[in-house]
């Protein structure tokens, strides 16, 4: 990695309207999530992002105020691509009409462990940066609010008559719980612990939790 500082930006990064800027805009951007994916925020300069690009410096700074921009340009690229892929999955699930809780969180919980995994190093390195910055707070909450609306979804198909009030407690229960789950198998690879097996307990577990709700 390049150890030299970067230029200041001389003119407001600008949004492009035209297919070669939105192209530029998007190499860079592809880019610097690779280069954050590998080395992490603090190892990596715009220097080392516009390299990689193959753009000049001047042209990053043409399309991002300086490297935190970018990186919250692919974080919440990121969220967006796993809550709509999510989303997607789910509704298509939802059509099916014999399909039961257990399968369906089941389906659910190994979803969100493959997206987790591709997006480890961003979120990680995102959650400990959220303590002092607050756009990146807001992003995480973003993305913690559109996963829950994905649960809620769940338990409203199997638990129609739930008042609202009611609903929102149980999908942060449930949420929180899932979340909790795939944390700990993505992030800790618990050698010990049998991924698979543990999903299927999960998926037990709350699957007679959404029985019990009644």
């Amino acid at each position: 990695m390049s150890a030299k500082k970067t230029a200041s930006a001389k003119a407001a990064p600008r949004r492009p309207v035209q297919a070669r800027g939105i192209q530029t805009r998007e190499k860079i951007l592809q880019a610097g999530e690779a280069l954050l994916l590998r080395h992490g925020f603090h190892n990596i300069l715009a220097d080392d992002i516009a390299r990689a690009a193959g753009v000049s410096v001047g042209s990053f700074y043409a399309y991002f105020e300086d490297k935190r921009a970018l990186f919250l340009a692919v974080l919440q690229r990121a969220s967006t691509a796993m809550v709509a892929g999510s989303a997607e999955q789910l509704a298509g699930w939802l059509t099916q009409s014999d399909i039961e809780a257990e399968s369906l969180l089941r389906k659910t919980i190994r979803l969100l462990i493959e997206g987790h995994r591709i997006y480890l190093p961003l979120y990680q390195e995102a959650r400990e940066m959220a303590a002092h910055d607050a756009d990146i707070r807001r992003y995480l909450g973003e993305s913690d609010r559109s996963t829950r609306e994905i649960f809620e979804q769940m338990i409203r198909r199997f638990n129609p008559r739930l008042k609202p009030d009611r609903l929102h407690s149980v999908t942060y229960v449930v949420y929180s719980a899932v979340e909790g789950i795939v944390h700990s198998l993505v992030d800790d690879q618990l050698s010990e612990i049998d991924q698979e097996a543990a999903v299927q307990e999960a998926s037990r577990l709350l699957g007679q939790y959404f029985r019990a709700l009644g």
